[in-house]
């Protein structure tokens, strides 16, 4: 490189300029002894003849002696960038003239991995016919399958676990190509995954299996594809949580009722706080969700065992919170109802109510309805059968809203 090439002034740096598309000058130039490995500003002469798309450039600066393999400031080989840019003929000119195929970037990029991750899938067949190496992953461990995976270009994952990619190779956050693939709802990459034997209950590093991910991310075509080929739906993450749990907290009726379908496991609750799919449903005010979940137990009285549980866990929580009287009076309460009235959610509420129960004996209230005062959650729950309410007496809510005369308190009499 002479001095003026250093401002751009000089040969080197003309024939750089001109292999992006002028044929002749690069011609030229060559004809004069120019070096045709100049480069400038860290791109080489034949980076930018297969950046400008020039096959007869390239072919020149070859014939010339340029060097196949040199990279710029960034590592960029001229077959990553023909690769990258799905260039169909330069690629073939390229690996006629062995190009290194798994010479990666600085970044740990290589050809099949650009190709894939693009969806040039003519390339990857190129690649793959060139012996690349399928398992080659970036810095960030992802392989071309994974990306090909994240990106929806099924035919190429079908192409790649033809010459036997890793297909349970798991990045470096523990995701696997199913895993991602689950994530976005990508059913025909999840197909072609689940035909070739994956694993189907594979987790990330926190533990979250892809019918959890799916879940999270309302994919129910995902989800029913990986319950059909065996999927765990019981699985918990690191955290605790489940598929049902989740389909619960959200509102995904469609997805419960296909959990349900598939036999899941309905008195689970989280490990933490032992929170049921239930309880979170109330809470949340998902009525449809509720209905399900509630007919869907065997035994009515089952599922209020279970609850009353895990209300008494949860009892500090209303006591820090000042419901007044709770640790005295609602020891059989059920948790659902009780988060259910204090949030407001009446259509929640009224489907705690069995059909079958004698709505003309046992009037009661639970007591959050009346010491918040939710009329509405009042004069439906005053039809609750009293299993599903708190005792009578001087040292309940329900007592002590009649003697002070809140305003709803008559509310039980209607």
């Amino acid at each position: 490189m002479t001095f003026l090439d250093w401002f751009g002034l000089g040969d080197e740096s003309a024939l750089v300029r001109a292999s992006f598309r002028d044929r002749k000058k690069v011609m030229s130039l060559l004809a004069k002894g120019v070096t045709p490995n100049a480069m400038y500003l860290g791109h080489t002469a034949l980076f930018n003849a297969v950046w400008g798309d020039s096959p007869s450039i390239v072919s020149m600066l070859l014939h010339y002696g340029a060097d196949i393999d040199q990279s710029d400031w960034f590592g960029l080989t001229p077959l990553l960038v023909a690769c990258g840019k799905g260039r169909v003929a330069i690629v073939n000119q390229l690996l006629a003239e062995h190009a290194n195929v798994d010479q990666s970037d600085m970044f740990g990029e290589t050809p099949l991995i650009f190709a894939a991750d693009r969806g040039h899938t003519e390339v990857v067949n190129l690649l793959v016919a060139a012996k690349a190496d399928v398992n080659k992953v970036n810095h960030d461990g992802e392989s071309a399958l994974y990306l090909a995976a994240a990106n929806n270009h099924a035919d190429i994952v079908r192409v790649l676990l033809a010459a036997r990619a890793d297909i349970n190779k798991v990045s470096n956050a523990k995701e696997t190509a199913l895993f991602i693939a689950s994530k976005k709802g990508f059913t025909k990459v999840v197909s072609a995954l689940i035909e070739n034997e994956c694993d189907v209950n594979e987790c990330n590093e926190k533990g979250i299996s892809p019918s959890l991910i799916a879940t999270m991310h309302d994919q129910y075509d995902v989800l029913e594809l990986l319950i059909n080929a065996g999927a765990n739906i019981n699985q918990r993450s690191k955290d605790g949580f489940f598929p049902l749990f989740v389909a619960a907290a959200r509102g995904s009726t469609d997805i419960v009722a296909l959990l349900i379908k598939s036999k899941v496991d309905i008195q689970q609750k989280t490990t933490t706080c032992s929170i049921s799919p239930l309880l979170i449903a109330a809470a949340n005010g998902h009525e449809s969700v509720v209905r399900l979940l509630v007919w869907a137990c065997k035994n009515w009285s089952e599922e209020h065992n279970w609850v009353s549980s895990a209300y008494r866990e949860m009892r500090p929580l209303f006591i820090k919170a000042n419901a007044p009287l709770l640790q005295q009076s609602l020891e059989t309460g059920i948790l659902a109802v009780l988060a259910t009235s204090d949030h407001l959610h009446v259509e929640s509420c009224e489907v705690f109510v069995p059909p079958e129960n004698d709505a003309t004996k046992n009037y009661q209230t639970p007591a959050l309805a009346v010491w918040f005062r939710h009329a509405e959650v009042v004069r439906l729950l005053v039809h609750v059968n009293k299993e599903l309410g708190v005792s009578q007496g001087k040292n309940t809510p329900l007592y002590a809203a009649q003697e002070t005369g809140l305003s709803h308190a008559h509310l039980i009499h209607a």
